[in-house]
């Protein structure tokens, strides 16, 4: 059973696959728009959109 499951302080919140973020941030470099990468790996574009704006917070 998912232990975040029932908890209010992350419900609605996952985690994506290290690898799946990193093929993303990849795909973004490349040019590939936010809702072809999504198309590509069958997640929601702003899914995507947020692991892209939490990229950028991070780079200086």
């Amino acid at each position: 059973m998912d232990a975040d499951r029932g908890n209010p302080r992350t419900a609605g919140h996952h985690k994506q696959d290290s690898g799946l973020v990193a093929t993303i941030l990849a795909q973004r470099e490349a040019g590939m728009p936010p809702s072809t990468i999504g198309r590509a790996h069958k997640v929601h574009h702003t899914t995507v959109g947020r692991i892209l704006a939490a990229a950028d917070e991070l780079t200086p």
